[in-house]
This record gives structure tokens, sequence and C-alpha cells, in this order.
């Protein structure tokens, strides 16, 4: 059975530019204000702050968080607790993001859950804001819950 510090090893074990190399030349030199939803390993996080953006890093996992802060210090990452699908903590800051990046974690929601999820994921959008998402498809052998999720059901959920 695969534990939290192998998944943290597997995320961290591919680079930030490998995964996103199709949004890479949506990030522009000035400072960004991101948020990484499931960060998990902070891989993303820590990439992103490295370029110089201020990232808030939200993971429920209190594992994945410490090690994530280890892994990825940065006074430019606020590491916050917080759940998909209401982001409770988060929404009641009523901050807005040039970013909002959800990356290897929608497919952990259910179809209910989407539909609560992205009208609050779109509300912590900045009006010129991107919303990046990645799929996980494949096998559901390990121990997480995952659904069957497409890109049609995402885009037309992000489109409404």
């Amino acid at each position: 059975m695969e534990t939290n510090d192998d998944i943290l090893h597997r995320y961290e074990s591919v680079s930030f530019e490998s995964v996103h190399r199709p949004i890479l030349h949506r990030l522009p030199k000035r400072q960004l204000k991101i948020i990484d939803i499931g960060s998990g390993s902070g891989r993303d996080s820590g990439y992103l702050a490295r370029q110089g953006h201020c990232v808030r890093a939200v993971e429920p996992n209190a594992h994945y968080r410490t090690e994530a802060a280890r892994l990825h210090p940065s006074p430019l990452i606020d590491w916050a607790d917080d759940r998909l699908p209401n982001l409770a903590k988060t929404v009641q800051q009523n901050e807005r993001y040039d970013i909002v990046l959800i990356s290897a974690v929608w497919m952990h929601l259910d179809q209910d859950e989407r539909c609560i999820a992205m009208p609050i994921v779109a509300g912590l959008l900045n009006p010129t804001g991107l919303l990046v998402i990645t799929l996980r498809h494949g096998s559901k052998s390990r121990p997480l819950r995952m659904f069957e999720v497409s890109s049609p059901e995402t885009k037309a959920l992000a489109a409404a």
C-alpha cells in the first residue's frame, strides 16, 4: 500500500516544467498572486515562489503541508489548511488571484462536489485571471478516492 511519503516522493520526482509545459508561456515575468489548491508536496508552489510569485498553497493533509513547507521553504508561500469543494477558510479571506492552479486534484471530487467547487474556484479569480485544472485519468487502485472526470465536463462547468 502506498504511503503518504511514497506519494510525496512520486510528486517530487516530476518537475513543474514537465507537468505544466502547456502553461509556461502564460506565466509572465511580473509577480503574480497564485493559489495552488491541493498543493500536495509543494512542488508547484515551490517552483512558482522561486519565480518570484506570491503563492497561497492550500492542502488539507497536515502531513503533506508540513513536508511541503520543509521541502520548499519560502517567505512567498502561505501554507493553508483548507479543502475543496467549499474552500471555506480561503473564501473568508476575500482574496482574488491571477492564477488558480488545481493540479491532479479535480478527479478526487465527485460530480456533485465539482458542481459546488467550480463557482467557488471561479470566484477566486481576478477578472483577467487564468484557471488551470489538470486532470488525471487511469488507475483507481490507489487508496485515494477517485472519480471519472472528463475535459468536456470540466470545460462546461467552467463556462457556466
